[in-house]
């Protein structure tokens, strides 16, 4: 699918309230960010001198590769939606609106998707589909991976192992774009452009994978800066399943920012059968900081490519 057509110079420049709105919107989902961060450094600032720096920066990698990783799963839904965007323009919209989710409730990173998307031809009911399906693979994907991990490690009955993966069904094309077709006929809104076929779904959902490892990984070489981790596969795949539970567990407990208190409830619970109990509630912790300050540096890039665009319009 060949990339959107760019948009004209007055979609480009949003003034007037639109402009007012963005920077009222900036301001307050920096100031949330910064809370978030501030928030949690004396819950471990103690415990980075204890840290073995190695595993510890392998951690910091990962998450950061994770978090961006993200950003490709949100970017093939909205191809398969119609609306193809290079890696720059992508980065831009993604990551600026992504630190919303640091704001209590869920729909700040939609609406700001939608906005952004519109400086690159993005039509909105196409940013709205494209972030409700990128979180749906994230769901999807985060339960088929974590209810067999919790069952494994005891947080639930062994039985339940099969019916994580048998949720995987739910990405089908077929089922999800019928859904959509319904959900726009009874909101009355015009068809989307175009909707994902199976090579759009099977690309989204490998990078969902790639992001879980990544995220995985991240937790397993925390565990392993605190003291000295088993080897084998074994903890590593159960930090992987672990974590995509913590965060579904975090995704529909809405009324928290960025799923604040759930995800770490259901981590520390999992994380139980591979380390002692007070290592994984400092990893826990530690883990929220490392992708809270992710998110920042890729919201930071995403804003200067926003400059660097500006800059080479007006040169």
């Amino acid at each position: 699918m060949s990339d959107s057509p760019e948009p004209s110079s007055a979609a480009r420049r949003p003034g007037g309230w639109r402009g007012a709105v963005r920077v009222l919107y900036l301001v307050v989902v920096v100031a949330a960010f910064v809370v978030a961060v501030v928030a949690r450094r004396e819950e471990i600032g103690d415990q980075l001198a204890l840290t073995d720096p190695v595993p510890l920066t392998a951690s910091i990698v990962a998450g950061l590769l994770g978090v961006g990783v993200s950003g490709l799963v949100w970017r093939r839904m909205l191809h398969g939606l119609g609306s193809s965007l290079t890696l720059r323009p992508a980065v831009r919209v993604f990551f600026l609106a992504q630190i919303g989710k640091y704001l209590p409730g869920s729909l700040w990173p939609v609406l700001a998707q939608a906005e952004l998307g519109r400086d690159h031809g993005v039509p909105r009911r196409s940013a709205v589909a494209g972030q409700t399906l990128f979180m749906w693979v994230h769901l999807v994907t985060g339960v088929a991976l974590g209810v067999p991990t919790m069952a494994v490690t005891g947080q639930l009955p062994v039985w339940t192992a099969p019916l994580g993966l048998l949720v995987l069904v739910l990405l089908l094309p077929g089922p999800l774009t019928t859904v959509i077709d319904w959900l726009l006929t009874k909101a009355r809104r015009t068809p989307l452009p175009a909707r994902p076929d199976g090579r759009d779904m099977a690309i989204a959902v490998a990078w969902a994978v790639v992001m879980w490892v990544l995220y995985g990984l991240h937790i397993h070489w925390l565990v392993d800066a605190f003291e000295f981790s088993a080897p084998g596969i074994g903890p590593v795949l159960v930090a992987i399943g672990a974590f995509a539970a913590a965060w579904s567990a975090g995704f529909v407990f809405l009324i928290a920012p960025a799923g604040a208190g759930a995800r770490e409830v259901v981590l520390v619970a999992a994380l139980d059968t591979v380390t002692a109990a007070d290592t994984a509630l400092t990893v826990v912790l530690l883990s929220r900081l490392v992708l809270t300050l992710a998110d920042g540096a890729w919201a930071l890039a995403a804003a200067w490519i926003g400059r660097r665009r500006v800059t080479d319009r007006v040169s």
